[in-house]
């Protein structure tokens, strides 16, 4: 049996969680050396663009450039992709770092917001679905709900030690 050990795969959820220490270490170092250098890549373009605009950072977005349609990512960064990181302690002590570098110029506000499920959200709203719109506000996962419709029995996500709400 080889372990898979790729990010998101459950194996390596359940290393990182070990109750032996050495290996809980090993994979998180792991983890870091694997994450490193796109850390990188991603704190020298902050740094870069910083430089060039005395201070400001602006970030490029392109429209309708994901598969959903959404914005993304422009020139090798992606801003929206600054998250909180759940599993090794090392990368989300890298992510809270990469996040607390960045601040909004005097007189405005940085806000981060979570657009889980958004499409389905703003559709269900603009159809005039209450029903649909109210279950989302409630944190009901309507999906489950319905694929257990669909396939006439219980169908629901099976909940995972690093993240108890959103699970493979």
């Amino acid at each position: 049996m080889i372990l898979a050990l790729a990010k998101g795969d459950r194996a390596r959820e359940e290393l990182i969680l070990d109750d032996d220490l050495i290996v809980r270490h090993l994979v998180e170092a792991m983890v870091a050396l694997g994450s490193a250098d796109d850390l990188r890549v991603r704190l020298n373009h902050l740094e870069q663009a910083t430089k060039l605009m005395n201070g400001y950072c602006p970030f490029l977005l392109s429209y309708h450039r994901a598969n959903t349609g959404r914005f993304a990512g422009g020139d090798g960064f992606n801003i929206q992709n600054l998250k909180k990181v759940v599993g090794s302690a090392i990368d989300a002590e890298l992510a809270t770092g990469v996040r607390g570098a960045i601040s909004a110029p005097p007189g405005y506000m940085l806000v981060s917001g979570d657009a889980s499920q958004i499409e389905a959200r703003i559709l269900a709203y603009v159809a005039g679905q209450s029903d649909l719109h109210q279950a989302f506000a409630d944190g009901n996962d309507v999906y489950s709900t319905f694929a257990s419709a669909q396939f006439h029995c219980e169908v629901r996500k099976t909940l995972s030690k690093t993240n108890p709400r959103f699970a493979s």
